[in-house]
């Protein structure tokens, strides 16, 4: 049998899931600069390059693990 009932994050199980995209974006962000530096870019360029990144994939994976959990 299938619970229907929407399922509530804890504070404790919202804290980790933003731990966990907090971290993949921080190794997309730095992969980012890293292919940035290796391509033949200055570092200020590189670490422009790898801070969108790492804002852009915040903003994705926060929206979904948003839309994830939404069970509704």
């Amino acid at each position: 049998m299938i619970d229907r009932r929407p399922q509530v994050l804890t504070e404790r199980s919202r804290r980790r899931q933003v731990a966990v995209v907090l971290i993949l974006a921080l190794v997309i962000g730095a992969a980012a600069g890293m292919l940035s530096l290796a391509a033949g870019n200055n570092v200020p360029s590189a670490v422009l390059t790898g801070g969108a990144a790492f804002a852009g994939s915040v903003g994705l994976l926060l929206a979904l693990a948003r839309f994830a959990g939404d069970r509704n």
